[in-house]
């Protein structure tokens, strides 16, 4: 490839890379479903599964452009006047580590644009084990959405195996016990997601957090490349014109 191929291929790149659209997150500003799994077991694994789902429709829809950072709030309670009541802990069909939970909350957002990287915060009130982690809208076994409104989904939803994970498993909020944060590191690409929340609800439970996306930043090795091929190009450049001087 010559000098002035490598030149524009650079600065190609360079462009196509700069000129990434910012990325652009939308939720509904409410908790979408609630999975619970009825009766009033309290084992910590092995409780029998009989779950419900419980829906929670939002009347507006938040837009987050992130040229550098945004973020969109959370909340839910439980176990106090008319709110939802946990049951039974969650059985066995959730699966990860820090149980029992006896709620999941299931979020519907997008991204499009530049891949970003998730931190929440929470504050917290009689929950514990509060967990979060991030999944493909897309249920891998059909190709299509999951229908996070169906009881036929909630199993599903719970686990692992039969979901994609955007971060390899669970995030357990650390620190408190007023501000509780979880980060996520890994890069979010464009796409439909479900941030899911799970935790342990006592009598008047309840927690609000806010998650925040994080443009990732172009890879530095690639930034290198790029900065070598115009130095490269530019030594090429130089030499041509030192050769036309002599000539």
């Amino acid at each position: 490839m010559r000098i002035r191929q490598l030149i524009g291929l650079s600065l190609g790149l360079a462009a196509a890379f700069g000129a990434i659209a910012p990325a652009i997150g939308a939720t509904v500003t409410n908790i979408n479903t609630t999975i619970t799994n009825a009766g009033s077991c309290v084992l910590v694994t092995g409780c029998p599964e009989n779950y419900g789902v419980y829906s929670y429709a939002g009347s507006t829809t938040q837009m987050i452009n992130t040229p550098t950072s945004a973020s969109f709030g959370f909340t839910d309670s439980f176990n106090q006047g008319s709110n939802q009541s946990t049951g039974s802990n969650l059985g066995a069909s959730a699966t990860g580590s820090g149980a029992p939970w006896n709620f999941q909350d299931n979020i519907l957002f997008d991204t499009t644009g530049a891949a970003v990287q998730a931190q929440a915060s929470a504050l917290i009130t009689n929950v514990s084990g509060l967990q979060v982690r991030i999944i493909s809208l897309t249920n891998p076994a059909t190709g299509t959405p999951f229908d996070v409104t169906s009881a036929a989904s909630a199993s599903t939803l719970l686990g692992g195996p039969g979901v994609v994970t955007v971060e390899n498993g669970w995030t357990t909020f650390l620190a408190g016990p007023i501000d509780y944060t979880a980060t996520m590191l890994k890069a979010v690409p464009a796409g439909d997601y479900i941030l899911q929340v799970r935790g342990e609800a006592q009598a008047g439970s309840s927690y609000s957090g806010t998650i925040a996306f994080t443009a990732v930043p172009l890879p530095g090795a690639l930034i290198m490349l790029l900065s070598g091929l115009g130095l490269l190009g530019a030594a090429g450049a130089k030499r041509r014109r030192s050769a036309i001087g002599l000539a």
